[in-house]
């Protein structure tokens, strides 16, 4: 069966299937190439995680410099492929309490009463909402299960987390 074009020619079965096979091969390029790019995005993203944590123990002025120039290195590749919001110049409101790099230390009484009012909450709900990093929030949340004040299940492939049911007796942690 042959197939009009707009030109009034037909073609046949051998070129659109030429053509269609064409088609799969540009597609599959652009996939690789996107591949690598998230790839190099996520490498990225870890150097910057890296050098934040390397910025907040370095105590020498001169590493801290180069350390600082790493970062903006950094933070302007990925906001070149709109990875990370780099938040220069813009007006932001100031965190409270201690921080590494730019992630606040979450407290437990913090964790516990977000997790009190959001029963059913996701990892990423509470790093989100207590700003700060998966790293630092993990020996946290790692911690209130373990005294059992909050209760870990796993629903859908990711961990929920809910407040324990025995704590009318128990006091808030810290």
């Amino acid at each position: 069966m042959s197939e009009t074009r707009r030109n009034g020619q037909h073609r046949t079965a051998k070129q659109r299937i030429r053509a269609l096979e064409s088609q799969i091969t540009a597609i599959k390029a652009a996939e690789r190439r996107q591949r690598g790019a998230r790839r190099a995005v996520r490498h990225a993203g870890g150097a910057l995680a890296s050098v934040e944590r390397a910025l907040a123990l370095a105590r020498d002025n001169e590493l801290r410099a180069a350390l600082r120039t790493a970062r903006n290195s950094l933070e302007s590749c990925l906001s070149i492929c709109d990875a990370v919001a780099s938040g220069r110049g813009k007006a932001k409101a100031r965190r409270r309490g201690p921080t590494v790099g730019r992630y606040r230390v979450p407290k437990p009484a913090d964790a516990l009463a977000f997790i009190r009012d959001h029963p059913g909450c996701s990892r990423a709900q509470l790093t989100t909402a207590l700003s700060t990093s998966e790293a630092l929030f993990g020996s946290l949340i790692q911690e209130l299960v373990i005294e059992g004040l909050v209760r870990a299940t796993m629903e859908h492939g990711a961990l929920r987390y809910s407040p324990a049911q025995d704590l009318p007796g128990r006091a808030t942690p810290r």
